[in-house]
């Protein structure tokens, strides 16, 4: 029984020792490995994008929602600044300009509508690998005749699908409601105690100034136009919503004060150089379109 046992494992050492079966393990080999490189190539393999985005606002909100609370930015990656000038830095992604825009249509359908306005579009490129995601922080904008402000940001990833994270927040800015002690103050200035801490005030301030130690200092600014017209943080309305995307399809995120408008389309590697041509400078806001 032994010795079957053995003569059958010599035979079968035989048969893997012929010619054609040595060059059939070989060809299955490099086969295999072949594929692992290729596997691995399509992993590590960069793909590029045009993203483009449009955000418009809610000119007719039907909502009784309050919106006092402000959101919560949880986003650990460090942002890319989207800008409209040249040179960059290695933080920085450069907008293209409104004629690479893809989302053209879309804006001319809000225009000849009376129930929105669109607030800022902006289109940029993106390279990703796989298991790869940017943030990008959109250009804050503000508003200062509506009193409103724009900022936020946008996560773009590469999982097998694209996905889309806005995190975009519109904080509507209004005079500071009175407060109690507000209130308390304004009782207890009466006309003639006012005048006379005006007699005292001015006593004290020639005083001062002919004292050689005075030294004046104007008050820092606010960098911030609505703050400087004594306006405070109000509402704040926010999108974040994380979004699996299909290129080429335009993705609507919703809220009821405002909206957004996302596509994005896949671009060949060799024409990543089209439309470099930054943003013309331009302190002007966008004429007001709805969309339907």
């Amino acid at each position: 029984m032994k010795f079957n046992k053995m003569r059958n494992l010599i035979y079968k050492a035989n048969d893997l020792m012929k010619p054609t079966n040595i060059f059939a393990a070989l060809t299955l080999t490099a086969l295999f490995l072949h594929g692992a490189v290729s596997r691995a190539d399509t992993t590590d393999e960069t793909k590029r994008f045009q993203v483009d985005v449009i955000i418009f606002k809610n000119l007719s909100p039907e909502t009784e929602e309050t919106f006092d609370h402000p959101p919560v930015m949880q986003d650990d990656t460090a942002p890319l600044s989207l800008v409209s000038f040249n040179p960059l830095t290695e933080n920085q992604t450069q907008l293209l300009p409104e004629s690479a825009y893809i989302l053209k249509e879309e804006e001319r359908k809000l225009a000849r509508s009376r129930n929105f306005s669109v607030i800022s579009h902006y289109s940029w490129m993106i390279s990703l690998r796989e298991s790869q995601s940017l943030t990008y922080q959109i250009p804050s904008q503000i508003d200062a005749d509506n009193e409103t402000e724009l900022q936020g940001q946008i996560n773009i990833a590469l999982r097998r699908y694209l996905h889309a994270t806005p995190n975009i927040t519109i904080t509507r800015w209004a005079t500071p409601e009175p407060t109690f002690l507000d209130n308390l103050f304004g009782e207890l200035q009466t006309p003639t105690t006012m005048g006379d801490m005006d007699g005292l005030n001015a006593g004290n301030s020639a005083q001062a100034a002919s004292s050689p130690a005075y030294s004046p200092i104007a008050p820092e600014l606010p960098t911030n136009p609505l703050k400087a017209k004594g306006l405070e943080p109000r509402e704040y309305y926010n999108i974040h919503q994380p979004r699996r995307m299909r290129s080429g399809e335009v993705h609507y995120f919703d809220h009821p004060m405002f909206g957004l408008l996302i596509k994005m389309i896949p671009v060949a590697m060799e024409d990543a150089t089209t439309s470099a041509e930054p943003l013309p400078d331009t302190d002007t806001t966008p004429e007001a379109t709805t969309a339907q």
